[in-house]
């Protein structure tokens, strides 16, 4: 019996402290301000995760959200958000997340930030109404299908700085 109740009193012990090694390893919070929900890190950098969708038109990402420098756009942000004509994203966003603007289908124009560094795995895949992208000299690496499907595509400029360019990038 008192091997059991010692096996179960270490049982405790280690999963109680994985359960409190889990909250305080992690500092990042989340909220909601306007139309972006985001979260931000441990270093202050806000990642955009999710926009709620609005009127259509054009849409000015804000530099900052509540004091916090917008340095992301996450993973499908906008994805299939059909009432985005064009998008602006501000000189603090380093990076377009993976099918950040995944099937954008009237999303017609794009102005990149010089801070911009990656562009993700099918950022705008399906993005079919795209027809000229100007990707700036700071970004070295565009992900596998990012620009697949940009069935109007007719220019695009890629600077020499990018060192990886993904499979399937400019497919169909």
């Amino acid at each position: 019996m008192k091997k059991w109740a010692s096996w179960v009193l270490a049982a405790a012990l280690c999963f109680g402290g994985l359960a409190l090694g889990g909250v305080t390893a992690s500092a990042a919070t989340s909220g909601t301000s306007g139309i972006y929900v985001y979260t931000v890190d441990d270093d202050n950098q806000l990642e955009i995760f999710s926009v709620q969708r609005v009127a259509s038109g054009s849409l000015l990402i804000p530099s900052t959200i509540d004091g916090y420098p917008v340095t992301s756009i996450g993973r499908r942000a906008l994805a299939e958000y059909t009432g985005l004509s064009s998008v602006t994203i501000p000189n603090s966003v380093t990076s377009i997340g993976t099918e950040a603007f995944l099937n954008c289908m009237w999303l017609t124009s794009v102005t990149m930030p010089n801070s911009l560094t990656s562009i993700g795995e099918g950022a705008f895949d399906r993005c079919r109404m795209l027809t000229d992208i100007t990707i700036p000299s700071s970004v070295t690496y565009i992900g596998d299908f990012a620009f697949s499907q940009c069935n109007r595509l007719t220019a695009i400029v890629i600077p020499n700085g990018v060192t990886r360019i993904g499979d399937h990038t400019l497919a169909g």
